[in-house]
Order: C-alpha cells, then structure tokens, then sequence
C-alpha cells in the first residue's frame, strides 16, 4: 500500500535503492557511475552563465559529500532506519519534487527554488530573499 502522497515509482525505487547501498560491491559501482554523471552534468554540461571553476567546485563539494556517505554506510554508522528516512527525503522530496512546499513555491513564483542545502537544527533558512 503506497503511502499518501507518494507516486507509483516511488517506494520501489527507494527499496532499490536501499537494497544497493546495503551491498558494499553494488554500492562501489554506483559510486563510480553517480561521480561520473555527476561530473558530465555540473561541469561539462556547464551553461555558460556559471563560471566554469564555480561547477568544478560544486562537483567537488558533491563528489566528497558522496564519498563521505559512502564511507559512513560502509563502517556502519548510519542506521538503517535513518539509511531509510534519507532515502525517502532524497528520492521523493527531492528527485520526484513530491513535497507540497515545492509545488507550492513554483505555482506562486514559476520557478523553482533555490537548490541549495541548509544545515539547521531549526530547519529553518535565516537569509531574508526578496
């Protein structure tokens, strides 16, 4: 039974995706295909309005939190019900756009939100955008 709000895809895709960052050896080979894609899609797929050392960053900041993630599932310091919880934040809210506050955001502004990590014990952004 799919839980309320989420899309058909969703729930298998995020056991999937459970099941491949359980497995050491599968969770390797996705490492080394997400850090390639990752790469071809924020620098060599630059727009030419980012300077292209500004992407070289951005992928360098994504490619070392990857690794750092996979080093802590790989020693066993992330629990599987936080594994989980992430993967449900990641894949649904994230990649499918299912939360409500993001849809909500394009329809009043027709554009998406910045895409941007916020680490706050409030959850809250403190920047004052206008």
């Amino acid at each position: 039974m799919l839980s309320k709000g989420k899309s058909i895809w969703e729930q298998p895709f995020t056991s999937l995706v459970d099941m491949v960052l359980r497995r050491d050896s599968l969770r390797g080979i996705a490492l080394k295909v997400a850090v390639r894609k990752l790469r071809k899609a924020v620098v060599e797929e630059n727009p030419p309005v980012h300077p292209h050392r500004v992407q070289e960053d951005k992928f360098y900041v994504f490619r070392n939190m990857l690794y750092s993630v996979d080093k802590a599932l790989g020693n066993g310091n992330i629990s599987p019900q936080v594994r989980r919880g992430l993967l449900e934040l990641f894949i649904g809210n994230i990649l499918l756009q299912n939360d409500p506050n993001f849809k909500a955001f394009v329809e009043r502004n027709g554009y998406r939100p910045p895409g941007f990590l916020t680490i706050s014990p409030t959850k809250r952004c403190n920047l004052r955008c206008k």
